[in-house]
């Protein structure tokens, strides 16, 4: 898939079809919106919310426990829905870091390695759409 359509497209969107809320409570009804969405969606993959759910609705999920980097590492392999795990995961991050070239993938997955600023490194991965995306948005 070529980028540049992709990327135009959410610009076109971005700039025109923008969203305009009047109130506080206009976004905070629509992100609630968008994280059921989000959740209905992607629960099925993430082993780790399906036991954090712990018989919660969807719609209470700002009652589901938070995390912190420290969980989010210690349960990767649960976390993340494209089934790559955390040594994997490093492999490809500490090869590309120390080579300098950080287009290496694992399938179709950009891995990233956080700065590791707080003490300790983090580990991040983004698809080809979320690549495109984050593109458009910075």
């Amino acid at each position: 898939m070529h980028p540049l359509p992709f990327i135009l497209y959410h610009y076109w969107r971005a700039k025109y079809l923008a969203r305009c809320f009047r109130t506080r409570a206009d976004l905070l009804a629509w992100q609630d919106q968008q994280v059921q969405k989000f959740l209905r969606r992607i629960l099925s993959r993430a082993p780790f919310y399906q036991q954090q759910r712990d018989g919660r609705a969807i719609d209470d999920w700002q009652q589901w426990p938070t995390i912190d980097k420290a969980t989010m590492m210690a349960n990767f392999d649960r976390l993340n829905t494209v089934g790559i795990s955390q040594a994997a995961a490093f492999a490809v991050a500490l090869r590309a870091e120390a080579a300098r070239d950080f287009s290496p993938t694992l399938g179709s997955i950009t891995v990233g390695l956080s700065s590791g600023t707080s003490g300790s490194r983090g580990l991040f991965l983004a698809s080809e759409h979320e690549r495109y995306r984050w593109a458009h948005c910075h």
